[in-house]
């Protein structure tokens, strides 16, 4: 049998279809069972007699050695077949070992590449994430204006006020959070001059109330010094007139009695009016706290949402690396497949599988009549 005949035997097993394979094995069992039947179909025989026996024995040996003949065809093609399977098996792993190697060289060198590029992408966004949160602590600084203000008075909160509208929003500082930092500021400046106004009420409260503690104090000397001149134009008439010492000393006492309830009314007018400074107080530092926890609150918001959308980042960026490298992987496929192995693999794999030199299987591939042989698709 020559190169050609071989090669077509070969092409027809790698082809062949197994329905049809098993149909042409079978067939003529198939047929000679379908004369059995037709020959034995309606017969009568008697096993109890001797001509019923024989012909009754000689039907059933028909239809044994049928099936025996069978069976022994089933093994007979079943062998070859499962130690194809076996020597594929083991030609394939062979095969395997020895392009592994081969493949591993390209792979280690394209995965180190790829490493090497994720490595620079990661740097890239690791100083992209120090930049935005170098901005975005400015900003922070910036908002944090209004609620760390180091002192109470009006003036030195308006100085701190005028020092923040001063403050220079640059592109070259904020970049494209130059918007943000610009209403950070413009807020801060806001609340603070708001609070600045709330301190000079309260200044201008605290003062007015001095100034009546001052003149209350100012009317209480003035009525001593009354009631020292009264006492000693009581003492001279009491001197005059000593029948009118009891009348003289009722109207001393109402007159002093008179004076308390008058000094404790005041005071109580102007505790009042302090507890209501005190009070105020308390409110605006009770504000002041509640605005900072809300723009600390914020804050944490912000930074979670920043959290969040790195993690989104770092998620939609594996999903584009398995897209790149399943579509590298596609192209090699799609290129083999087109492009097929080197010449020197095919002689090494003809020369694997049938145990031969490589100059012998070469030998055959070019005494191969190839434009003769056809492969059906």
């Amino acid at each position: 049998m020559n190169d050609v005949a071989v090669a077509e035997n070969a092409a027809d097993i790698l082809n062949i279809e197994p329905e049809q394979y098993v149909t042409q094995i079978f067939q003529p069992f198939q047929r000679r069972l379908m004369k059995a039947i037709d020959h034995a179909k309606g017969l009568e025989f008697d096993v109890t007699t001797t001509a019923g026996m024989k012909l009754a024995v000689a039907h059933r040996a028909e239809f044994r050695d049928l099936r025996i003949e069978l069976e022994n065809a089933r093994k007979e093609r079943k062998a070859p077949i499962l130690e194809i399977g076996k020597l594929l098996d083991s030609r394939a792993k062979e095969v395997t070992a020895l392009i592994t190697p081969h493949e591993s060289r390209f792979d280690e060198a394209i995965k180190a590449e790829e490493a090497r590029k994720e490595a620079e992408k990661q740097a890239k966004l690791a100083a992209e994430r120090e930049r935005v949160n170098g901005i975005q602590d400015k900003i922070r600084e910036i908002r944090n204006a209004a609620v760390a203000v180091p002192s109470t008075k009006s003036t030195e909160i308006t100085e701190h006020a005028n020092d923040l509208s001063e403050r220079v929003i640059s592109i070259d500082e904020f970049q494209e959070f130059t918007g943000e930092a610009t209403d950070a500021r413009d807020v801060a400046v806001a609340a603070l001059r708001e609070m600045a106004t709330k301190a000079e009420q309260r200044e201008q409260e605290e003062a007015r109330i001095a100034a009546e503690r001052a003149e209350l104090e100012r009317r209480r000397a003035e009525q001593d010094e009354r009631d020292r001149v009264a006492a000693a134009e009581l003492a001279e008439a009491q001197r005059k007139a000593r029948e009118a010492q009891e009348q003289a000393d009722a109207e001393m006492r109402a007159k002093q009695a008179a004076h308390e309830a008058r000094m404790a009314e005041q005071q109580a007018e102007i505790d009042r009016k302090q507890a209501a400074v005190d009070a105020e107080r308390r409110r605006q530092e009770a504000e002041a706290e509640a605005m900072r926890r809300a723009e600390q609150d914020r804050q944490d918001a912000a930074a979670r949402e920043q959290q969040q959308r790195e993690a989104e980042e770092q998620r939609l960026a594996a999903e584009k690396r398995k897209e790149a490298e399943d579509l590298q992987r596609a192209k090699e496929k799609a290129d083999f497949e087109r492009d097929g192995p080197e010449a020197t693999a095919i002689v090494h794999i003809l020369s694997t599988t049938y145990q031969v030199s490589h100059a012998a299987a070469l030998a055959w591939l070019r005494k191969t009549n190839w434009k003769k042989i056809e492969v059906s698709q």
